[in-house]
């Protein structure tokens, strides 16, 4: 892990899983009605928040100190993902962040599905995860770690230095599993 970050890779790893055992111990009705998908990450943020004190949770954050939070120029092909005139300017929101605002404190960044959903929403939210952790020299955001959460058929998918870790992937997945079974939740 680079960033000037004081937490350890297992410490970060546990508290996010304790807040996402948390959302399904809690707020599990909210998945099984299908809420929308920004009911669920309020939640999350809140569990998180809990997990992570002297950092700030927010969900949908769009700056970067004063500034409007944008992903490289260079995104070529990908940034035809993105929607309108968040295309145009590739702006971005991602769905939960943990990060100390006005600083370039930059700690984890999430994206959350509902489920798998079409292959092209999950290697746009791939992508995006790939830019927030890049950590070369002229990147903007830095994230230590970037994190697709597929929430109904609980998958967790690691970024980190821009590129996806399918063994931290697969570890977090069955850690997060093995929580949930404790709980006698068997998804």
């Amino acid at each position: 892990m680079k960033n000037n970050e004081t937490l350890k890779y297992k410490e970060i790893q546990q508290r996010v899983i304790n807040a996402i055992v948390a959302l399904y111990q809690r707020d599990r009705n909210l998945l099984n009605i299908d809420a929308n998908e920004r009911s669920i990450n309020s939640k999350l943020a809140a569990y998180l928040q809990r997990e992570f004190p002297g950092w700030n949770v927010d969900c949908e954050y769009n700056r970067l100190g004063s500034d409007v939070k944008r992903l490289p120029a260079d995104l070529g092909q990908r940034r035809k993902h993105f929607s309108g005139e968040d295309q145009k300017a590739g702006r971005v929101y991602p769905d939960i962040i943990i990060h100390k605002r006005g600083s370039r404190e930059n700690l984890v960044v999430i994206e959350v599905k509902k489920g798998e959903g079409d292959e092209r929403s999950l290697k746009r939210d791939l992508d995006k995860l790939r830019d927030f952790t890049d950590d070369t020299d002229d990147a903007a955001y830095k994230y230590t770690l970037g994190l697709l959460l597929i929430l109904n058929s609980v998958k967790v998918r690691v970024v980190q230095r821009g590129t996806e870790q399918s063994a931290e992937s697969k570890q977090w997945t069955e850690k997060l599993k093995a929580n949930l079974k404790e709980l006698g939740d068997e998804r």
